[in-house]
């Protein structure tokens, strides 16, 4: 009977705070007198609510199935600043700033990436370039007509053989990384070899565009450890994909191209495409299926970082 009593007694306090901190809130917001500027309830208010505002970060971690998966930063309020533009305002304006996690991508080590945090409402579209030119200011146009940024990765030969569409891809906003020179299985390679793949790629873009790329995609997302050692080495992440658009394939088409992005989109999600005429005709619709699902096209560096979106 007592402990009843007690359980009974402790709800009843916590309804009289909620009751209170809600009747400070309607003064703050509704009251007659506009009494905006009450520093007392207005911190009353910021310190009793923070706390719940509050979210812990995600250190990043390497999962069983999607192995190196990215971090997600936590939230907390600045109650100080909150309170400050709060005094200057006719509501509560809540001040966020991030929390870092522990852990990022570069603690994990050698691991392939085939997603990113599925607590970012977002998606990064990969476009693997080693033919396709003609293709290309197509995809450019309907990326902006989105408003939308995707990530090209170059083969070495492709950069040599055409500076200027490359160029013309980093000038529209769009992020550039490393595709290997000359579109090997990796995997056969020795780890010189692949040295060689990565390293002439990246002096490629380098002369062409004046810096170089933080991710590698082997060429048919053919990976193994040797991969990823010579990456990781470099500093440079290993970046394979989550939904595969098959529009290379002699047997596809936009809808079909289309159908798998709408199958496997989520928040999270790398998306493999290539320049090819299907792609060009689905592009349009696959770009807007972001915004449909409550998601933000990123480039691969966006998508991977612990930044909230």
């Amino acid at each position: 009977m007592v402990n009843k009593r007690w359980f009974i007694l402790k709800i009843c306090s916590g309804l009289i705070g909620s009751i209170i901190i809600l009747s400070f809130c309607y003064k703050l917001i509704c009251n007659e007198n506009h009494n905006y500027k009450d520093i007392a309830n207005i911190r009353y208010v910021v310190e009793s609510e923070a706390d719940r505002k509050e979210e812990e970060p995600l250190d990043a971690q390497i999962d069983k199935v999607w192995q190196a998966i990215p971090g997600y930063d936590g939230v907390r309020i600045n109650k100080e600043r909150t309170i400050a533009e709060t005094m200057q305002a006719d509501h509560i304006n809540w001040v966020y700033e991030p929390i870092s996690p522990n852990k990022n991508l570069k603690d994990l080590g050698p691991a392939a990436i085939y997603r990113g945090n599925s607590k970012k409402r977002a998606a990064g579209l990969m476009i693997n370039v080693s033919w396709g030119k003609e293709y290309l200011s197509d995809i450019l146009y309907h990326l902006k007509e989105a408003g939308a940024k995707a990530t090209f990765f170059f083969e070495g030969r492709f950069i040599e053989e055409s500076p200027d569409i490359v160029k013309l891809v980093a000038q529209e906003g769009h992020e550039l990384a490393n595709h290997a020179y000359s579109h090997p299985l990796c995997s056969k390679l020795t780890e010189e070899q692949i040295a060689v793949e990565i390293d002439k790629t990246e002096e490629a873009l380098k002369k062409t565009i004046g810096y170089g790329s933080k991710w590698f995609a082997p060429p048919a997302g053919d990976c193994n450890n040797r991969v990823l050692q010579v990456a990781y080495k470099r500093q440079m992440g290993v970046t394979m994909f989550m939904v595969d658009t098959i529009d290379w394939r002699k047997d596809a088409s936009p809808d079909i191209v289309f159908q798998r992005v709408n199958k496997g989109l989520c928040a999270g999600a790398l998306v493999l495409a290539h320049p090819t005429e299907h792609t060009v005709k689905a592009l349009p619709s696959i770009l807007k299926l972001g915004p449909a699902k409550g998601l933000t096209w990123l480039t691969v560096s966006d998508l991977l970082s612990s930044h909230r979106c």
